[in-house]
């Protein structure tokens, strides 16, 4: 797929800008607990295509309220993550800065869809798993 490689750019640009920006991750697994945190984790389709395609679908079911990638409070899928899970920090001060970060990656994000004439398709990480778990293979 020729969206690939400019995801993976523009995920390591990202983790570039972050590491001058960022705080330090506690790798506590506490942003992994979507109900317990108050957050949704929204995706795009090429970016859990991408997760997917490197790690497959999830070994635990998807439970709207946890991550399914979450395992003994790591991230199973870390060097894969989307968007949103580079850009989410559990410190309170960190949402103004992220905001704005967020909005400059997710449009790059939209530029690729439009590059590659993809429709864009943005829904919570659970909701699009969901979708794939029940996808039927293709018969050829």
């Amino acid at each position: 797929m020729l969206w690939e490689k400019e995801l993976r750019k523009i995920y390591k640009d990202l983790d570039k800008e972050l590491s001058t920006l960022a705080p330090p991750c506690r790798a506590c697994g506490e942003c992994c607990h979507f109900d317990e945190y108050g957050h949704k984790l929204y995706v795009s389709d090429i970016e859990v295509e991408h997760i997917l395609k490197n790690v497959g679908l999830p070994e635990t079911a998807v439970n709207k309220g946890v991550c399914p990638y979450l395992a003994d409070n790591k991230c199973t899928i870390r060097e894969h993550r989307p968007l949103g899970c580079r850009i989410f920090y559990c410190q309170k001060d960190w949402e103004v800065t992220s905001s704005d970060l967020y909005e400059k990656y997710l449009r790059r994000i939209k530029d690729l869809y439009t590059a590659n004439g993809l429709e864009w398709n943005y829904a919570s990480m659970p909701t699009l798993l969901d979708k794939n778990l029940h996808r039927s293979p293709c018969v050829a």
